[in-house]
Formats: C-alpha cells, sequence, structure tokens
C-alpha cells in the first residue's frame, strides 16, 4: 500500500466513524497490524451489492428499471447526501459518487460507502482544490481544476441518476480528452421516453454547467416525486414505531396479567396454609383439654413435684421433656384401672416407648424406683396394647403442662 492510499484510508476511517445514518455504510471498528503494517476495517456488510452491478445486469437482460424504483433509490442517496452536506462540525465532500460506491443492504436500502476520497470542508471553508474521482462523474469545475464545492457531488448524483434510466452514462468518449470536453459542454442524450418527463428535468437540473443554477439537497429534497416517497416513508417508520411500542404495550400486560395470577395463586395457597394452621391449633387445642380432664383427680402434689424435680435436674440440652412427654401422653396411651399385676411381655405401648426416647428415661426410671416395678403402673393387656394406670398417666400428664 503507497503512502497516499495509507492516507486515504485513515482519512476514510475518521470520516465514516463521526457518519451514522440508516444510508450510509456503518463503520464499527479499526483493527491495526503493526507488524505487517495493514490496517482492516469493520464495516457494515451490504450482503445486497452495488448499484453497478445492477446496471450491467439489467443492460444484460436488456430490462430498464422501474421509475418507481429509480426514484426510491435516487430518494436514498439524497438523504445520504444531505447528511454529509448538513454535518454540523463542517460539511463533507464525497468527490467519488459512482454507481460503484452505492451498495443495498438484504432489503435493497440504499448504503453510500468508499469515503476514501472524501473531503471535509471547515465552516470557513466553502471551496476545495484537489482534483479527485471518476472521470465519469466529474463535474465540469473539478475537469477544469477549478474550486470546487458541494456541488459537485451534485453534479455526479445526476449522472448516477441518468445512468440508472438509461443503463449507461450521460457523458461517453473514446478517451478522457474527449470526455473531459463532453462534460464541459453539458450535453447528453434524453432520457428513454419510457421515463417521466420530470425525471429528465431534475437531471437536466443537476446536470446544468454553472454550479451555482444546480439544485441543493434542500431543493432535491422537494421534488414532488421526492418528497411525497419521503412523507411515506416517515409514515411507515412512525407506524412501526408505533407499533413496536403497542407490541411492547401487549407484552408487559401479558406480563402483569401472568405475575397477578401467580400473586393471586400465592394468596389463596397462604390462605389455605392459614386454614390448616389454625384447624391444628384447634385441634391441638381440643386435645390438652381432652388430656387434662382424664387426669387422675388421686395424683399427690408429692409424686408431681417428684417427677417435676426430676424433669428439670435430668433435662437434656436442647430438649424439651415435658413437651416429649406431652406429645406421648396425648397420643392417647390407655384407659381407667388400678389394678396391680405383674410384669409382663408384649410390644411397646406408647408408656412403654417413652423409655427410649432422649429427655424422658429418666421419668421412667423414677416411677420403676419408686414402686419397685419393672412396668409401673400397668393395669392389664389388651387385645392390641397394654393397659396403663391413669393414676400414674395422670401424674406424668399432669407433670408434662
Amino acid at each position: 500500500m503507497s503512502e497516499k492510499e495509507k492516507q486515504q484510508l485513515v482519512a476514510e476511517v475518521n470520516i465514516l466513524r463521526e457518519l451514522k445514518h440508516p444510508n450510509i455504510v456503518r463503520y464499527y471498528d479499526r483493527v491495526i497490524d503493526k507488524q505487517k503494517a495493514k490496517i482492516f476495517i469493520v464495516m457494515e456488510y451490504c450482503e445486497g451489492g452495488d448499484m453497478g452491478l445492477l446496471i450491467k445486469k439489467c443492460k444484460k437482460d436488456k430490462d430498464p428499471i422501474a421509475e418507481e424504483v429509480v426514484w426510491k433509490i435516487f430518494m436514498q442517496i439524497v438523504l445520504a447526501l444531505y447528511e454529509c452536506h448538513h454535518r454540523k462540525e463542517g460539511k463533507i465532500l464525497h468527490r467519488d459518487l459512482k454507481p460503484g460506491n452505492v451498495f443495498f443492504d438484504s432489503k435493497n436500502n440504499v448504503k453510500l460507502g468508499d469515503f476514501g476520497l472524501a473531503r471535509v470542508l471547515s465552516k470557513d471553508s466553502q471551496y476545495a482544490c484537489t482534483h479527485v474521482g471518476t472521470p465519469y462523474y466529474m463535474s465540469p469545475e473539478q475537469i477544469k481544476e477549478s474550486r470546487y464545492n458541494e456541488k459537485s457531488d451534485i453534479w455526479s448524483a445526476g449522472c448516477m441518476l441518468y445512468e440508472m434510466a438509461a443503463l449507461r452514462p450521460p457523458f461517453e468518449a473514446a478517451n478522457q480528452l474527449a470526455l473531459a470536453v463532453k462534460i464541459k459542454g453539458g450535453r447528453f442524450d434524453r432520457l428513454p421516453s419510457k421515463y417521466s418527463e420530470e425525471l429528465q428535468r431534475v437531471v437536466t437540473w443537476m446536470l446544468r454547467i454553472n454550479p451555482e443554477e444546480r439544485p441543493t439537497v434542500d431543493d432535491l429534497l422537494n421534488v414532488p416525486q421526492i418528497s411525497l416517497r419521503l412523507r411515506e416513508k416517515r409514515l411507515k417508520e412512525n407506524y412501526s414505531v408505533l407499533k413496536k411500542k403497542q407490541e411492547d404495550v401487549q407484552r408487559r400486560e401479558t406480563e402483569i396479567e401472568t405475575k397477578e395470577k401467580q400473586v393471586e395463586k400465592l394468596r389463596l395457597a397462604v390462605e389455605e396454609r392459614k386454614r390448616v394452621v389454625e384447624s391444628m391449633e384447634h385441634h391441638v387445642a381440643e386435645l390438652k383439654k381432652k388430656s387434662v380432664g382424664q387426669a387422675a383427680p388421686g395424683s399427690s402434689s408429692a409424686d408431681v413435684t417428684l417427677i417435676d424435680t426430676t424433669f428439670k435436674e435430668n433435662a437434656q440440652p436442647n430438649v424439651d421433656p415435658r413437651a416429649e412427654y406431652n406429645t406421648v401422653v396425648a397420643a392417647g396411651a390407655a384407659t381407667t384401672t388400678h389394678n396391680r399385676v405383674s410384669r409382663c411381655e408384649g410390644d411397646f405401648t406408647v408408656v412403654e416407648g417413652l423409655a427410649k426416647r432422649p429427655g424422658t428415661a429418666h421419668v421412667w426410671n423414677t416411677l420403676r424406683r419408686k414402686e419397685k416395678s419393672t412396668e409401673p403402673g400397668l393395669a392389664r393387656i389388651g387385645t392390641h396394647k397394654k393397659i396403663w394406670n391413669e393414676d400414674v398417666l395422670g401424674k406424668l400428664r399432669e407433670a408434662a403442662k
């Protein structure tokens, strides 16, 4: 890469980095390979090709571009130029407008690119003097090596507009000298008859020899065929924005409805759990009342004190022997008789199982020592369980309160 090409590349990067418009090729990043002295530019991919390929294909197929399509493409080129010529930091002259630098994306939207020869004019500068560009699309002032401004881009855009309709440039010659003479003369054939007078009028207006007589981008945007399509384009864009907002609102409404259903489901679950808890509390209260009502009236205070003291002295950490035994007794271990019998073998019942529970074995052992019996309070053996003396159970219930 020559030094001049490097300078053009750096200039293009600096310009593209600041241009953000839907009809201008988007710049994303640059990667510099210092070892190989190369710079890679990451840009928007335009899979639709360029206008040069479109014109070549139509010419080969002898299938002219429809005027509707010509106006649509031209409108987007004008919008891209408007962004360049009305830049606050200083207008940008493309200086190399040609079909090969007008690209299309996957939806056939125009993307103006290749700003390698572009020039930034400061606010104090109205003209450029460097003469660059492609000869077929160079303005007369560039051919004459005179000073030029953004009206030179208007000339080049007019040449492209002509070529889209005629499928050939407005000025052709066998050599560059003859081409320069034709451009300076400003004479060209009329567009094919299938195209409207308005399109012919716009081309003629843009290809005036005198730059001052050419339209500005603002003038071109006011051309009826362009302004009408521009309004239509903006209406579609506004409709798309409104439709997107409506979809967002609907999506949020759906999310809110879903959350409301979830909240309602949780509320019902909480209420159900509350009812279960209340039912359990009521059941526990009834069991407590029943347990107190069945306590033996003959229990002595000394026996209760003995059991209570034993609970307190032998209580294990993190174990509530009262609650432990209260659970056992409330389950309903035995009924009423005061007869004493000798030790009997059989399955453990609720009261016998108490001897194996942490923190309550000492209660059982106390009763055994007091009554000198391996099974104190045993009254008789029932069908499926042993029946225990209500006097002993009453004392234990009382102590477990």
